[in-house]
């Protein structure tokens, strides 16, 4: 169980020290107010291609990473239901570090719809208001 511990802690350290670095880089292209003639926002698609880019492959990293994982967590819960009372530390710390990297997808997730979302819309031939909502 401790080497499933360490193994689970340290790819969680690398997706979130990854995340860390690739998140203003998301924030900033989802911050981007869209040129309103598609021929001006060759520049603001790229952004927001290049966020999307990264930030799918970090999405792609925690469902692996997740799927590894899953499995013995759901042992761990199961066995508890069944057993009951029975507390094991290490066990609680990987359930722990399977819940926070479920909630890393989750936001990593939201990142990338939104971005996949922003990036359509500038890719659209279509003028954009951009004091529209």
């Amino acid at each position: 169980m401790s080497d499933s511990l360490s193994a689970i802690s340290l790819l969680l350290t690398a997706f979130t020290v990854v995340f860390g670095l690739w998140q203003p880089k998301a924030s900033a292209a989802l911050a981007v107010t869209a040129q309103r003639y598609r021929k001006n926002r060759n520049e603001q698609i790229l952004q927001v291609g290049q966020a999307r880019n990264l930030m799918s492959v970090l999405l792609a990293v925690a469902i692996m990473v997740g799927t590894i994982f899953l499995p013995r967590a759901i042992g761990i819960v199961c066995e508890a239901m069944t057993k009951g009372g029975e507390y094991d530390d290490l066990k609680a710390a990987f359930l722990v570090a399977e819940a926070l990297l479920l909630s890393l997808f989750v936001i990593v997730g939201s990142y990338v719809v939104r971005l996949w979302i922003f990036h359509a819309k500038l890719e659209a031939q279509n003028d954009i208001d951009p004091d529209a909502a």
